[in-house]
C-alpha cells in the first residue's frame, strides 16, 4: 500500500513527471524546417526576360581581326576559336573580344569547350620542357581593354583550380539593369547551373 501513499502524497502517478519532461523537450527542440528566407535565397532570381518587340540588330555578333591576339585561328565561320599551340606559342594566352557593345539591360552569352589539348612542349635531344597549363577566361570588358581580360577595365571568371571540362558549357550573365535583385552584377553559369552568386560590378 505504501506506493499508493505516495501517489496520493504527490497528485501524480508515477512517470507523469518523466512524460511531462519529454513534452516539454519536445517544445525546445521542435523538428528543424527549412526557414522562409533561406527558401527565398535558394530560388534563381534570374529569370527569363520578356521578348524584345524592338528592332534586333543588324549585323551579327563577330571576332574582328583587329580585336583578337595574333595567335587567334578563327574557324566554322568564326564561331570556333583556337590558339596556336606549337614552336613556343603554347607559353602564351590568347584573347578575342566580340563586336557589339552594351549599355544597358539583361545579357548572356555562352561558350562551349570542344577539346582539351595536350601543350606538352617536347624539345629536339630527347629533352621536355615545363608543361604549360589549359585556361580559358570568360567576362566582359571596355573598349580599352585587354585582350587578355587583365587589368581594371573588366569583369571576368577563368578556369583556374578546378577548371573547365571538355564538353562543358560556360555562360557568363551581364546584369546592368537600373533595378531588380541583381541589378549591376555579374554572374556565372556552367551547363545550364549557376556556379556564382551574382558579383557586384
Amino acid at each position: 500500500m505504501a506506493p499508493k501513499k505516495a501517489e496520493e502524497e504527490t497528485g501524480a502517478p508515477e512517470g507523469a513527471e518523466a512524460k511531462a519532461e519529454e513534452e516539454l523537450f519536445q517544445e525546445e527542440a521542435p523538428e528543424a524546417k527549412p526557414s522562409a528566407k533561406r527558401v527565398a535565397l535558394a530560388e534563381e532570381k534570374e529569370t527569363d526576360a520578356a521578348p524584345v518587340k524592338g528592332a534586333k540588330l543588324k549585323e551579327a555578333c563577330i571576332f574582328h581581326t583587329e580585336d583578337t591576339t595574333l595567335n587567334v585561328l578563327p574557324a566554322a565561320s568564326g564561331k570556333h576559336l583556337m590558339a596556336l599551340g606549337e614552336g613556343g606559342f603554347q607559353y602564351l594566352l590568347a584573347g578575342a573580344r566580340g563586336s557589339v557593345g552594351l549599355t544597358g539591360g539583361r545579357y548572356m552569352f555562352e561558350v562551349m569547350v570542344t577539346e582539351h589539348r595536350n601543350l606538352a612542349d617536347t624539345r629536339g635531344g630527347g629533352g621536355q620542357g615545363p608543361t604549360p597549363k589549359n585556361c580559358l577566361r570568360v567576362g566582359f570588358a571596355t573598349e580599352d581593354s585587354s585582350l587578355l581580360l587583365d587589368g581594371v577595365e573588366n569583369f571576368c571568371f577563368d578556369g583556374f583550380g578546378k577548371g573547365f571540362r571538355q564538353g562543358q558549357v560556360v555562360a557568363v550573365l551581364l546584369n546592368l539593369e537600373a533595378e531588380g535583385p541583381n541589378s549591376n552584377t555579374i554572374s556565372l553559369f556552367c551547363d545550364g547551373k549557376r556556379m556564382t552568386d551574382p558579383q557586384p560590378l
